[in-house]
């Protein structure tokens, strides 16, 4: 007997597609914030409880972002993911090589050739298959982590072999400018042993990356608001994220005010703006509301106490690209 497939509703859109694979965005750019301050301690050779570990979350962070490829939702190898103005690639593969092989190539190219993995890392399927050396500059102040069926290397590619004396006085403008293009670019290889092999996945800067800018305790964040999604009141943006080529982002904006009248304002307001409130299922929390613009844009707010009287307010926006099935 043949079974009829139900038509997807609306909510079932957003549910489905909007809340499966948006929160990501700020998970991963919360972790790539963690991470960079960690490992930032470690190159400094300070110890730090859990940084080694917050480098291993990441990379299961990335990880899960590279799912947006084989779902169709970003037709590129490589991501380029935006926060607070900053950006830094990413991308994912798989290979049948071991967990360990993995780790020796990175971590020899990262020492000798962190330069010319920028190139690698931007054709990283090809590179697995071959595990030819790369060119460029002496990386410096590696880092290797193994834990069990996980692993990452981590290094900085400055523009030349750095001696001694040049890698403190780099860090020593690192601390003045927080941004670390002042001691070199990032690069960042996490491996994952599957039944089917080893996942790879990596990340890295090419230019400013300032820390500070995403940490701004005034003022907005840097980015932008979304078009037709009404701001908050009285509001400052604290993050802005988005992949490139992705139909969705996420911003959050700090409020005065208690969650109820923050969560039943922004109703008006959405509301007032064109929005239509989704009736939702179970899943819903009660401070999280689902909207839709039709075959325009779908929204997820939800709504956050931060303490002090102060609400956080989130913002995940689904762009549609296709009409709903039918």
């Amino acid at each position: 007997m043949s079974t009829v497939k139900r038509p997807f509703t609306t909510m079932q859109r957003v549910s489905q597609a909007c809340a499966r694979w948006a929160f990501r965005v700020v998970r991963v750019s919360i972790a790539w914030i963690v991470v960079m301050l960690c490992l930032a301690v470690v190159l400094v050779r300070v110890s730090i409880a859990g940084a080694s570990d917050v480098g291993l979350r990441f990379g299961d962070e990335l990880m899960r972002v590279g799912t947006h490829h084989g779902n169709g939702d970003v037709d590129t190898d490589v991501y380029t993911i935006r926060m607070n103005g900053q950006v830094f690639q990413s991308a994912n593969a798989a290979t049948m090589r071991s967990k360990e092989e993995v780790l020796d190539y990175f971590q020899e190219q990262c020492r000798h050739h962190a330069g010319g993995l920028r190139d690698t890392f931007g054709n990283l399927t090809p590179a697995l298959e071959t595990l030819a050396p790369t060119t460029g500059t002496d990386g410096a102040m590696t880092v290797r982590r193994d834990s069990g069926d996980h692993g990452y290397v981590f290094c900085v590619a400055p523009d030349h072999a750095l001696t001694t004396t040049e890698r403190l006085e780099r860090l020593h403008v690192l601390a003045k400018t927080s941004d670390l293009h002042d001691v070199g670019d990032m690069r960042y290889v996490s491996v994952k042993k599957t039944p089917e092999g080893t996942q790879v996945v990596t990340a890295w800067t090419e230019g400013p990356f300032v820390l500070t800018n995403l940490f701004n305790s005034t003022g907005d964040a840097l980015g932008e608001d979304f078009g037709n999604v009404p701001r908050p009141d009285a509001a400052r943006r604290t993050f802005s994220g988005t992949i490139d080529g992705a139909p969705f982002g996420v911003n959050m904006y700090e409020v005065r005010g208690e969650v109820p009248g923050v969560l039943n304002g922004l109703d008006a307001k959405l509301v007032s703006a064109g929005w239509r409130r989704l009736k939702a299922g179970k899943e819903a929390p009660d401070n999280g509301r689902f909207y839709s613009l039709g075959n325009t844009m779908d929204l997820i707010l939800s709504v956050d106490s931060v303490g002090d009287k102060l609400t956080q307010a989130t913002y995940v926006v689904s762009r549609n690209t296709d009409p709903l099935p039918m």
